[in-house]
């Protein structure tokens, strides 16, 4: 039966089902669609971050025209060409928003006390700490003063910033201390925000729950300190709250402290031993997550754990023994192991006289956990390889955890065969994410410019590899039609031959993100980075994400954060 023959009631399901996208897809094919949608108001959802819609252009179709009446959440995280301007006229049809997130973009806080006159149903709020391109760092009392009347009315509260102005200062707790919010986050990044001058509150700012995230992508052994001596931690009265927090250097090492209330829930649900801890006088490092419960306003019920259980399991990856044939916990998701050869990587045999022997290489270590991820239906999975295996790796051309894949990372030092991608690309059928970090040893972009069109699912690939043929992966990216975010790191010293990706862009009709790092000065990076932006002005591709880094440096944000390359993340 065809789509558009089925019931009202029928579509009405569907359409609340559907991710923006494909709303959009089918709201331009189809006339009762539109219908629908225009008459039952049944959108009350519209996410145009990371995709192909992310560009202010999208606020002008009639598509978000029709939608915007009885929209309550709109996500806009990441829209490079996102200004206030822009967003003003669309604010005035939004008479239902609840929530709106235009983290990293170029909106300010004091281009949102405007947006909020337009638009005062407004309860919840992912923003930048940054408050335009001034370069005043002492803000006027009165702008600051009306930034609280504002703030006072919003549930929920979310500040992207650095830590001088998030940990180091009491503007933001200045700015909310008229809030009563149920929720309050910060997420501190790497950025290049201007840091504003301290303004004194006396005032303490009032939460049911508040969350800090500490997110580094590259230098994850960062050192922040003791968080007694951070102005933020000084200002919360310990006592008053139930606490929990998460260190991760990386998949391996997780440090994890809580007051006693928690003892037995991450034992119960992570298997995981908690130091408990009665002050803010531990110190803090890598990947961070700080979260606080207000003792007085939280109902630590059954549901509160159950709600919380579901909240951090993308966090606590699972390890297991690749030599061991033991099943995985069904409970987790995400699993990482170390592979191992069964044997030595090397057998010595007596051979014809006493004492002469002969080395003999050992067979290639095939890597096959159909025994471990039986009971798996999908399967996130991290190889972390150590030096150990001395021949080469590949997969069997014949198992069946290869097809549950849905994200694969792949690091350390090894040396895959020469079959290692093509089996990779050919059997993972469903999976999503890859990631490639290339061993000396071992270069890879030239094999997986090979058979990456054998892929029919992947969307996100992130590769960091040595002496990069930009040309050859470029046009041969572009064979895998699937391809949404595409992160490249060329590690060498003295090689970084940016091309024009503008086939690349033609043909990856889903592709939204193309970040290359290389070693650049500021100088050569203006430079290259004008080669991503003309590509992408001639293919008419205004929402797709182009930056060029430095490859020393790798700042947290909402682009890479699909490839997991810590597991902290905003939950």
């Amino acid at each position: 039966m065809n789509i558009v023959n089925l019931p009202e009631e029928i579509l009405i399901i569907i359409i609340k089902q559907l991710d923006t996208i494909s709303l959009y897809n089918l709201y331009t094919a189809c006339f009762r669609i539109r219908h629908i949608i225009s008459v039952y108001r049944v959108v009350k959802t519209c996410d145009l971050s990371l995709n192909t819609m992310a560009t202010v252009q999208s606020l002008k179709l009639n598509f978000f025209k029709d939608i915007s009446r009885h929209l309550q959440e709109l996500n806009l995280c990441g829209i490079s060409d996102l200004t206030k301007n822009l967003l003003l006229p669309a604010m005035n049809k939004l008479k239902s928003l609840k929530t709106l997130n235009v983290s990293y973009t170029n909106i300010s806080i004091f281009d949102f006390i405007e947006l909020y006159q337009n638009c005062p149903s407004i309860k919840n709020i992912s923003i930048n700490f940054m408050f335009g391109k001034t370069t005043r760092v002492r803000l006027l009392k009165d702008s600051l003063l009306q930034c609280q009347e504002v703030f006072k009315n919003l549930d929920f509260v979310n500040f992207v910033g650095n830590l001088s102005n998030l940990i180091y200062s009491q503007l933001p707790l200045f700015i909310l201390c008229k809030s009563r919010l149920k929720a309050l986050q910060y997420t501190v990044i790497e950025c290049d925000m201007t840091t504003y001058e301290n303004e004194d509150s006396e005032e303490k700012v009032q939460f049911d729950q508040f969350s800090i995230y500490f997110l580094d992508g590259k230098n994850s052994s960062v050192y922040y300190g003791f968080m007694h001596e951070m102005l933020l931690f000084n200002m919360l009265d310990f006592q008053k709250y139930e606490v929990i927090i998460i260190i991760r250097l990386n998949l391996k090492s997780t440090s994890l402290y809580a007051t006693p209330m928690f003892k037995n829930f991450f034992v119960d649900n992570f298997d995981l031993n908690v130091d408990f801890i009665q002050d803010f006088s531990i110190s803090i490092f890598g990947n961070v997550i700080v979260m606080l419960w207000n003792k007085s306003t939280t109902n630590f019920d059954k549901s509160f754990f159950e709600r919380l259980s579901k909240k951090l399991k993308p966090l606590f990856p699972c390890p297991f023994i690749s030599s061991r044939s033991t099943p995985v916990p069904v409970k987790y998701d995400w699993f990482y192991t170390t592979p191992t050869h069964s044997d030595s990587a090397y057998r010595s045999e007596l051979c014809g006289f006493s004492y002469k022997k002969r080395r003999v290489v050992e067979p290639d270590c095939i890597l096959n956990y159909d025994e471990q991820l039986e009971e798996k239906r999908e399967v996130q999975l991290s190889l972390l390889f150590n030096g150990e295996i001395r021949s080469g790796v590949s997969f069997p051309s014949q198992c069946s955890y290869l097809s549950k894949l849905t994200y694969l990372s792949v690091c350390g030092q090894v040396k895959y065969c020469v079959n290692f991608f093509e089996i990779l690309f050919s059997s993972c059928d469903r999976l999503v994410t890859l990631n490639v970090e290339a061993p000396p040893i071992c270069p890879c972009y030239a094999a997986i410019s090979r058979y990456i069109s054998f892929s029919r699912s992947l969307k996100n690939l992130r590769l960091v590899d040595k002496r990069i043929d930009f040309k050859l992966v470029f046009s041969s990216l572009s064979e895998c039609k699937t391809l949404e975010n595409i992160n490249i790191c060329e590690m060498s010293s003295n090689s970084f031959d940016i091309c024009d990706p503008s086939t690349l862009f033609k043909k990856c009709e889903k592709l939204y993100c193309l970040y290359a790092y290389g070693p650049v000065s500021d100088k050569t990076r203006n430079r290259k980075l004008q080669i991503l932006k003309r590509a992408r002005q001639k293919c008419q591709k205004a929402h797709i994400k182009v930056n060029l880094f430095s490859h020393s440096r790798l700042a947290y944000d909402p682009f890479i954060d699909v490839f997991k390359l810590n597991p902290i993340k905003p939950v």
